[in-house]
């Protein structure tokens, strides 16, 4: 009931409901998936997006919520993003958003080809608003780090990237230097 009662609010554009958190929801159907997409999609007053734990159809949600403007931070946790398919539909609002500051995946599975997407996303984002990225406790190594440091080196704004417990070596502890002797870089907070 509490959902319900948020969701309308947002869908009537209520100025009042500023987050939408959705936590363990297994029982949505792709259908209403997809309908929150397109009301989020609309909505101009959701700042926080936080979705944990929920058997989300990405696709079905991704294809209303890529035309949002006003989300400033997504927080998306335990939320299986290991295949590729699933990143590329969340890719457009990642680069599109020109509110979007705040970015937590965290324990989202990121395998090899969501980060090479994700940095591609975050490589042409049309405002560079980005402010933090939390990628924590998703394993992914030291694949891709290359990419996503390049992705991330065009930003002046970014001032806090946590990349903890992914296991990152040396390889990606290099990649990641490269990143901190940027000039132009305003990154004040790396974790590991």
């Amino acid at each position: 009931p509490h959902l319900a009662i948020m969701v309308l609010g947002i869908k009537h554009n209520d100025r009042k409901v500023t987050r939408l958190t959705v936590r363990s929801a297994h029982d949505l159907g792709e259908r209403a998936w997809a309908c929150l997409g397109d009301i989020l999609g609309e909505n101009t007053h959701v700042k926080t997006l936080s979705l944990s734990y929920c058997n989300l159809d990405m696709a079905e949600f991704c294809a209303g919520l890529q035309t949002n403007q006003c989300i400033e931070k997504l927080e998306l946790s335990g939320i299986d993003l290991r295949d590729a398919a699933k990143m590329r539909s969340l890719a457009p609002f990642l680069s599109r958003n020109p509110s979007l500051k705040d970015i937590i995946f965290y324990g989202c599975n990121l395998g090899p080809g969501s980060i090479s997407i994700l940095s591609n996303a975050l490589l042409n984002r049309s405002e560079d608003t980005m402010e933090r990225l939390n990628l924590t406790n998703n394993r992914f190594g030291d694949i891709d780090l290359n990419v996503l440091v390049l992705a991330l080196s065009g930003s002046k704004k970014l001032t806090s990237l946590s990349l903890a417990n992914n296991g990152i070596g040396k390889n990606g502890c290099t990649s990641l230097a490269r990143l901190l002797e940027n000039q132009g870089s305003n990154l004040k907070k790396l974790f590991l």
